[in-house]
C-alpha cells in the first residue's frame, strides 16, 4: 500500500473501520522543531493510528533527548546519526520516510529513500534548487516509492473555499492574481536569527517561505508557471539596516550582545514572546546554546546573504498573470489577495498573529465576490483551530490515516507540485541575480 493515488485498484469506503489497514512504519529524518510539533507530537496522541514512528535520525543527538523528553511515548525509539542511514534502513525496515531537517538536507534523504523503494513525505520546500528538483523527479520515475510534499496551506478552510469558488467558475477565466504577503518583525526576524539566513541552507526566502504561496496559487489556478521577472533586496536586516543599534557587534548572538536594550527587533521579540512559540529550537528557550546551533544570531550580521523584500511577476501557461510581493518586516502579518477573471473579481484579506497587532482587526475570514457588471456577495468561512489557518490538522489526517484511495480531487501534493513551487522561487533568485526574465521549463 502506498500514499500515492490509486484510483484503479482502490475502493473508497465511507466507514474507515471497514478497511483492512496495515500499520506502516515511518522513520523521521530531521528531528526539527517542526517535525516534533507537527508530526511526532500529534502521532504520540494517536495510539491507534495506522502510521507509527519507528526511528529517529538526525546529526545532533541532543535533539533526540528533547524529543523524547517532550513526548515520553516515543522514549523507546531507536536513534541514528546521519552516517547510519543505511544501518537504520536495515535494522528498522521502515515503509516510508518523513523528512523535516534543514532544507538543504532534503535532497539526499529523498534520493536515498526512493532508491530503497520507500514512500517519502517531505516538509516544504521539497528541495532548494531547480537542479535538485530534476534529480528528485528522475529518481521518482524509476522508483516504486512516491514523494509527497507537506503543503499544509492547501488544507486551510479559507483556501479550500477559494479553490471551490474558482472551480465553480464564479469569476470566469482567471486573468490576474495579486498577492501581497507580510510577516511582522517577530516572525520575519526569526528567519534572520536562524539557519535560513544562509542561502546554502534554505535557498533564500523566495524558496523556503514563498514556495507555500506559489504552490497555493498554482493549485488554485490549475496552471503551471512559465516566466518570472523579479527584484529583491536586503532592507531591514543585515549590516546596512537603519535599525541596527550603534554598538551592535557583528557575529554576536542576542544573548551575548550589550546592545540589546537599544535593538528594536529584540525588544519587539521580548514584548511578544508570551504570545508566540517560546521554543525557538526544539524545546530550548530563545538564546540558549543547543549543540553547535543557536537560534538567536544577530539579525544585522554581515553573514546574511538572502533578501527580506521581494517583488515578482509570473506568467502561467494558461494565460494567468501573478503580481507577488513578500515583506519580512511589516507592521502586521498576513496577506491581501485579489483574483480577477473575465466575469468578476474575488478578494480576501487575512490577519495572522493578531495578538501582535496594536489595532482592532476582523475576526474570522470572508471572501468577497464582485460581479463584472454589478453585484457583490460575501462568503463567510468558518475558522478552524490549529496552525496555518487550520490547515495542519487536515494535512496530518491525510498523512496518518493511510487512506491511499485519493480521488482526482486529492489535495496532497506530489513531487511535481513540489518542484513547481521551488521552480518559481529559484527563478526569482536567478532573475534578481541576472536581472532578466527567467523561463521555467515544462514539468511533465
Amino acid at each position: 500500500m502506498t500514499f500515492a493515488r490509486q484510483n484503479n485498484d482502490c475502493l473508497i469506503k465511507q466507514n474507515m473501520t471497514d478497511l483492512k489497514v496495515t500499520v506502516r512504519k515511518i522513520a523521521v529524518c530531521g528531528v526539527s522543531n517542526r517535525a516534533i510539533k507537527l508530526f511526532i507530537g500529534p502521532l504520540a496522541q494517536r495510539p491507534h493510528s495506522p502510521v507509527r514512528i519507528a526511528a529517529l535520525l538526525d546529526p545532533d543527538p541532543l535533539r533526540f533527548e528533547v524529543c523524547k523528553r517532550r513526548h515520553p511515548e516515543h522514549a523507546h525509539l531507536p536513534c541514528y546519526r546521519d552516517a547510519d542511514f543505511q544501518t537504520m534502513l536495515a535494522e528498522v525496515q521502515p515503509d516510508a520516510l518523513y523528512i523535516s531537517g534543514i532544507d538543504s538536507t532534503h535532497t539526499p534523504y529523498i534520493l536515498a529513500g526512493l532508491k530503497a523503494g520507500l514512500d517519502v513525505v517531505v516538509e516544504k520546500p521539497m528541495v532548494t534548487t531547480w537542479t535538485d528538483c530534476l534529480r528528485v523527479l528522475e529518481a521518482e520515475r524509476t522508483s516504486t516509492g512516491k514523494v509527497h510534499v507537506a503543503f499544509n496551506f492547501r488544507y486551510a478552510p479559507l483556501h479550500r473555499t477559494i479553490k471551490n469558488l474558482l472551480r465553480e467558475n464564479r469569476i470566469g477565466k482567471v486573468l490576474q492574481v495579486n498577492m501581497e504577503y507580510f510577516l511582522d518583525p517577530f516572525h520575519g526576524a526569526s528567519y534572520f536569527k536562524r539557519w535560513h539566513r544562509q542561502r546554502a541552507n534554505s535557498g533564500g526566502l523566495a524558496v523556503h517561505k514563498a514556495c507555500h504561496h506559489f504552490d497555493l496559487i498554482g493549485w488554485w489556478l490549475e496552471q503551471a508557471p512559465r516566466q518570472v521577472s523579479a527584484f529583491g533586496a536586503l532592507n531591514y536586516y543585515g549590516p546596512d539596516s537603519e535599525h541596527k543599534p550603534v554598538h551592535a557587534a557583528p557575529g554576536l548572538h542576542c544573548s551575548d550582545c550589550t546592545a540589546r536594550p537599544s535593538c528594536r527587533y529584540d525588544q519587539f521579540h521580548k514584548k511578544h514572546l508570551d504570545t508566540a512559540d517560546k521554543d525557538g529550537y526544539t524545546g530550548v528557550r530563545n538564546g540558549q546554546e543547543y549543540g553547535t546551533y543557536r537560534p538567536d544570531a544577530c539579525v544585522f550580521d554581515p553573514a546574511i546573504d538572502i533578501e527580506d523584500t521581494y517583488v515578482a511577476a509570473v506568467r502561467f501557461d494558461g494565460g494567468a498573470m501573478l503580481s507577488y510581493s513578500l515583506n519580512f518586516s511589516a507592521p502586521f502579518e498576513g496577506y491581501r489577495l485579489s483574483i480577477t477573471g473575465t466575469q468578476g473579481r474575488l478578494e480576501t484579506q487575512v490577519f495572522l498573529h493578531t495578538q501582535r497587532i496594536d489595532a482592532s482587526v476582523p475576526k474570522g475570514h470572508t471572501v468577497q465576490i464582485f460581479g463584472l457588471f454589478g453585484g457583490m456577495e460575501t462568503i463567510d468561512v468558518p475558522v478552524e483551530n490549529g496552525g496555518h489557518l487550520g490547515g495542519d490538522a487536515g494535512l496530518l489526517r491525510d498523512l496518518t490515516t493511510l487512506n491511499a484511495c485519493y480521488d482526482t480531487d486529492s489535495i496532497l501534493a506530489g513531487a511535481r507540485e513540489g518542484a513547481i513551487s521551488v521552480a518559481v522561487g529559484d527563478a526569482i533568485n536567478r532573475s534578481i541575480l541576472e536581472q532578466k526574465i527567467i523561463t521555467i521549463p515544462s514539468i511533465s
